[in-house]
């Protein structure tokens, strides 16, 4: 846990070593782009920066996992919005990309984003950082129950827009 400062307010230096990784993580699933995720994670990190003198909103990041993987998300998807900076879809070339497998998993990545926020961070929690349906809803701040209804709404979704794309 982070040492605390004179006045007993965490220090936000020591907090961001020990979670940077993590942010660093959920940055790189979401973009799949190593630069990206770097970008993302340093803009994050501001946001936390600015939101650490407010104590409601501090003592948010230091208890929540899943309020960090929001602020994380939410700047993701800052960034998706203003794409018109880079083209998202440009893949260097090379050997190591397979045509098909590149996009499969462009398309797969956008039908995920297309889906409501909490049944993408229940996917994301779920299959990407390996979480129990449980512990993937205790991070979303939803019941044992709640999360087993959000796995089965968001696998419903994403059947139904995988479906209207085959159409």
């Amino acid at each position: 846990m982070s040492a605390p400062q004179a006045d007993g307010t965490p220090d936000l230096t020591s907090w961001i070593k020990e979670n940077h990784r993590y942010m660093l993580r959920v940055a790189f699933m979401m973009s799949r782009d190593p630069w990206l995720a770097e970008d993302i994670t340093q803009e994050a990190c501001l946001k936390i920066f600015r939101a650490w003198q407010n104590k409601q909103q501090r003592d948010l990041i230091l208890t929540s996992r899943g309020y960090v993987f929001n602020i994380v998300r939410n700047t993701f998807l800052n960034h998706w919005k203003t794409r018109s900076r880079i083209n998202h879809h440009e893949v260097p070339p090379g050997p190591e990309y397979d045509e098909v497998f590149r996009d499969s998993d462009t398309k797969l990545r956008d039908l995920i984003f297309d889906l409501p926020e909490d049944e993408r961070a229940l996917l994301i929690f779920h299959y990407h950082f390996r979480m129990h349906i449980l512990d993937a809803g205790r991070q979303l701040g939803i019941s044992k129950h709640g999360a087993y209804r959000l796995r089965d709404r968001a696998h419903n979704s994403l059947r139904a827009l995988l479906q209207d794309q085959e159409d």
